[in-house]
């Protein structure tokens, strides 16, 4: 299994949020309307959405190798580890492609959102 890539330098993260990508609750109602829950099959399934800011072109490179070649946008699961203190590492797929914008500075950005395996 693939592993984030290593990048020249650590990018500065914007809008990090960790989110959950499934719940499996079960919900229906009654026949007066009102609600009826359950918990449903499986877990809560767990994601992470984050921008990557200040990277330049050879982590560009870098990113779309690994996106593109190595695990095929969400084709193939990937270790990735949570940036944040004291953060642990998860097998993941990415949810969506990056899309990459360039910054005055000349610097590169991209939203990535990853959903746990």
């Amino acid at each position: 299994m693939a592993n984030w890539p290593t990048l020249s330098r650590v990018p500065a993260l914007d809008g990090f949020e960790d989110i959950a990508v499934h719940d499996p609750t079960i919900r229906s109602r009654t026949m007066d309307g009102r609600p009826l829950t359950r918990p449903g099959p499986g877990s809560v399934r767990r994601g992470w959405r984050f921008v990557l800011r200040a990277m330049n072109s050879s982590d560009k490179a870098a990113l779309d190798t690994f996106q593109d070649v190595t695990v095929q946008v969400g084709g193939e699961p990937f270790t990735w580890t949570d940036p944040r203190p004291g953060g642990t590492s998860h097998t993941v797929r990415m949810a969506q492609p990056l899309s990459w914008s360039q910054e005055e500075d000349g610097s590169y950005r991209t939203p990535v959102e990853l959903h746990e395996e």
